[in-house]
């Protein structure tokens, strides 16, 4: 048994999250990494580019712009 098809999970993702529902072409992408032996959702370490949004040059950039411009909003 394959379980339930990926129409179906994507219709009741649909119903439950309405506008904030993941791409149909997402829904799929995690179909497969659960059949491939996915247990979690959650971020693998290492996964990805490394987050840059709490670099210290990015920060103080970020800060700078404030400051020369208080309508800009974050």
């Amino acid at each position: 048994s394959e379980g339930v098809p990926g129409a179906d999970i994507y219709r009741r993702l649909c119903a439950q999250y309405a506008e904030s529902v993941l791409s149909r072409r997402s829904v799929y992408e995690w179909i497969e990494k659960f059949k491939e032996s996915r247990r979690s959702v959650s971020h693998e370490e290492g996964a990805r580019r490394p987050s840059t949004s709490m670099a210290d040059d990015n920060i103080e950039r970020s800060c700078e712009m404030i400051q020369s411009n208080r309508r800009v909003t974050v």
